[in-house]
C-alpha cells in the first residue's frame, strides 16, 4: 500500500452525495460579419468647410448709410478653377476687413453644392509677442564694452 492519504468524501446529512455545480450558461454566438458589397458610400448630414484668407486679400466693402440696415456681402472664392459662392453678414465682414491686412480671416459654413451656406467670418487679431527682458539692452563686445 502507498502512504498517500485519500480525500475523505463526506456525505451530506441527508445521506446523499452533494449535487454537482450547475453548468455555465451557453454563450450566444456572434452574428456573422457583414459581407462586403463593393459600395463605399456613407451618407452624412452635411459637409463643414473652413477657409483661411488673409484680410488684405478680401475686397473692400463700404459702410452703409446711417440708419440703414447692413446689407449682406456676397463673395466668390476661387481655387484652381473651382469657385464657391458665400454670403456673409455685412457687419461681421466690415468688422473683419478693419483688422491688420496680414491677419488671417476664418470663413466657416456648410457646403451645399457649390455654395457655402450658414457662413460666418471672424478674425483673430495679430498680437505682437511680449518683449523679453533683454529687449532694451545693447549687447557688449568681447571686451565687455557697450
Amino acid at each position: 500500500m502507498t502512504d498517500e492519504t485519500k480525500p475523505i468524501l463526506r456525505l451530506a446529512e441527508t445521506g446523499k452525495p452533494p449535487a454537482p455545480a450547475p453548468a455555465p450558461a451557453p454563450v450566444a454566438p456572434l452574428p456573422p460579419a457583414p459581407k462586403p458589397t463593393g459600395r463605399r458610400t456613407v451618407e452624412v448630414r452635411a459637409f463643414k468647410i473652413s477657409l483661411t484668407i488673409k484680410v488684405g486679400d478680401l475686397p473692400f466693402e463700404p459702410e452703409p448709410e446711417p440708419n440703414k440696415s447692413s446689407p449682406g456681402v456676397d463673395l466668390t472664392l476661387q481655387c484652381k478653377g473651382t469657385a464657391l459662392k458665400v454670403s456673409l453678414n455685412g457687419k461681421s465682414y466690415r468688422k473683419a476687413i478693419k483688422n491688420d491686412p496680414t491677419a488671417n480671416a476664418l470663413i466657416q459654413g456648410k457646403l451645399e453644392g457649390m455654395k457655402i451656406i450658414e457662413a460666418g467670418i471672424s478674425v483673430k487679431p495679430v498680437v505682437p509677442p511680449a518683449p523679453s527682458a533683454d529687449a532694451g539692452c545693447i549687447p557688449a563686445d568681447a571686451e565687455g564694452n557697450v
